[in-house]
């Protein structure tokens, strides 16, 4: 009798010990699958997102009649705004009339500016300040008719001879 009971506490033991690892490798096998089933579920959603929007016929951004009516690619900029037309009017009518009329700047540059005009142009900072220098030279700076003056007398802003 003794050895009966021992036996079915042995096999109540391992059958518990059994119920416990299985229980533990559905639980991880659970987890794995539900692992693969989100990764997978990304990859089927895009798969189909995709697919549908290839099968869609492609329409060139001119011709997508939705997307011209919220912005017209094709539409010229009718209105110059303020700043632009200040900066048009002053290379116009001051910065292109000193810079043909000084000799120097002409002698210097012009022979780059008809090589280059094969090529493209690079912008050099030393050929902006020689042009830079020659318009200061042709229109010199009024400082009665500046603001620097007012800004200097200001206690907050300018000059301070207390600061010093």
């Amino acid at each position: 009798m003794f050895v009966d009971k021992f036996q079915q506490a042995v096999y109540h033991n391992l059958s518990l010990r059994l119920i416990k690892t299985i229980l533990i490798l559905i639980y991880f096998e659970y987890n794995s699958l539900m692992k693969q089933l989100i990764s997978q579920t990304h990859l089927l959603l895009s798969l189909l997102l995709f697919s549908s929007c290839a099968t869609n016929p492609v329409l060139p951004p001119s011709q997508n009649s939705a997307l011209n009516s919220v912005s017209d690619s094709n539409a010229k900029k009718e209105k110059n705004y303020w700043m632009q037309e200040q900066f048009d009017s002053f290379l116009e009518n001051e910065w292109n009339p000193t810079m043909k009329k000084d000799k120097e700047i002409q002698k210097k540059y012009r022979k780059n500016e008809e090589s280059e005009k094969k090529e493209e142009k690079h912008f050099t900072l030393q050929e902006f300040v020689d042009k830079q220098e020659a318009y200061r030279k042709a229109h010199p700076v009024d400082d009665s008719k500046s603001n620097v003056r007012k800004l200097n007398s200001m206690p907050a802003i300018g000059e301070n001879p207390s600061r010093r």
